[in-house]
């Protein structure tokens, strides 16, 4: 019995207690839970992806970059940094839709790129060649040493003329720019002007094996080809040889600077400045930049000149510059179009104006004829004597001198004269009887 009333009482209590635990337990893990999240979404790396141009295949482009990448996971914790490789179309592409947030491509691609899409370089790679680092290449322009009729650039006139490509900066485009700045049209002054395709070995081939009269590669070819037994460079004639210090490879054309690593316009500030010096504190004969074949990584260089030279050669980027079509024009000078079209239209109105005052006055000139001068006139008969002598009578002169006519009567005085009856009494019909008569005798003469 008492155990019941105990029960009865106490069980409220303890109902209510578990109620409070209940609440009390959850509210705890919720906050636990709010608190621990971004703890753990920061542990999943934010993924980053940079594309890289690829000139030979896929896997071999992603063993080249791998280790550079790895060095970036290990150097910037929560991201995950991968390489693609990609052509010129897929990169593009890549560019458009915002898939990459990096790019590293060749000099001339990236200037296409900053000039369409608005990339921005962020460091320029420094290649690794013989163990020496070098920022910049050209090219060169060479043809067999036993040629004797070609000694400079001016002798490739109706020359055959052989390159890589002709969208290749260092394999076509920076001797293009030689050859126009020396007064030479490769596509007019040539007898032919050819495009072999990588790689640039075959061109000098070609050269060596009188396929084509000269040609043109990217520097540190030759002399790789020399180093590895291929050729001999005194089999070779360089043209327009170049001095450059601290360069010391041959050079035919202006210097340019390497392939330059860039972000896109979407791609977030932290990670920018966090990539830029990761790379740039990259020690010397890393890992990753050996089996990158780069020696390091530098401030971006100026790449204003490749600018300049599309513009020159009016190619890549720049195919249209300087041509000034109507819609520039119209773009440029609506305001000033706007007015002059206002103002021909006053004109035209005035001038119509005019040439309708003009008509009326001529019109109106053309219905009047003046006599002017001294008239020979008889002094009894009132004849006037025209220019070839004769007599006329005054109203016959006066019709053929003006656009004048007559109408006759007869004036009571002449009545008089001509009808010996006229007195006060002569009838208003006898005075038109008169009339009709005198009339009739003008029309006669």
């Amino acid at each position: 019995m008492y155990h019941n009333m105990i029960k009865v009482v106490l069980e409220p209590f303890f109902e209510s207690t578990r109620k409070n635990i209940y609440l009390f337990t959850t509210s705890v893990l919720a906050l636990l839970m709010a608190v621990w999240a971004p703890f753990n979404l920061a542990a999943e790396p934010v993924p980053i992806k940079i594309g890289v141009l690829s000139f030979r295949t896929a896997e071999q482009t992603r063993t080249q970059w791998a280790p550079t990448a790895e060095y970036l996971n290990v150097a910037i914790p929560g991201y995950r940094f991968q390489m693609v490789p990609m052509n010129y179309p897929e990169i593009d592409r890549a560019v458009t839709e915002k898939t990459i947030d990096f790019v590293l491509t060749n000099t001339a691609h990236y200037v296409t790129l900053e000039a369409n899409f608005g990339v921005t370089r962020i460091l320029t790679m420094v290649v690794s060649i013989d163990g020496h680092p070098f920022k910049e290449f050209g090219g060169v322009i060479f043809t067999r040493s036993d040629r004797g009729d070609i000694n400079d650039l001016s002798d490739l006139r109706g020359k055959t003329f052989l390159a890589v490509g002709a969208n290749s900066l260092g394999g076509y485009l920076v001797a293009w720019q030689t050859l126009k700045r020396a007064g030479i049209n490769p596509q007019h002054d040539f007898a032919k002007l050819l495009f072999n395709g990588l790689p640039h070995d075959e061109i000098v081939y070609k050269v060596l094996n009188r396929e084509v009269d000269a040609g043109t590669v990217r520097t540190h070819v030759l002399e790789n080809m020399v180093k590895e037994g291929r050729i001999k460079l005194a089999d070779l004639k360089i043209l327009n040889q170049q001095k450059v210090p601290d360069f010391p490879y041959l050079l035919s054309t202006q210097l340019y600077p390497e392939w330059p690593l860039a972000r896109l316009q979407h791609t977030d500030e932290t990670v920018v400045e966090k990539v830029i010096v990761a790379l740039l504190t990259m020690k010397p004969g890393s890992p990753a930049a050996v089996t990158g074949k780069y020696a390091r990584w530098t401030p971006p260089l100026n790449y204003q000149g490749v600018h300049e030279l599309f513009k020159e050669l009016r190619t890549g980027p720049y195919q249209d510059f300087g041509a000034f079509t109507l819609g520039d024009v119209f773009h440029k000078y609506l305001k000033e179009i706007v007015f002059l079209i206002i103002f021909m239209a006053c004109v035209l109105l005035f001038l119509a104006k005019i040439i309708h005052l003009n008509d009326s006055l001529r019109k109106a000139l053309s219905e009047v004829k003046t006599l002017r001068g001294f008239l020979p006139i008889c002094s009894s008969c009132k004849k006037i004597r025209d220019d070839s002598g004769y007599w006329n009578r005054i109203e016959t002169y006066i019709r053929h001198h003006s656009e004048a006519e007559f109408s006759h009567s007869i004036c009571p005085d002449c009545a008089k004269k001509l009808f010996d009856r006229y007195n006060d009494s002569v009838t208003a019909k006898e005075m038109a009887t008169a009339n009709k008569e005198a009339a009739r005798k003008t029309r006669d003469d």
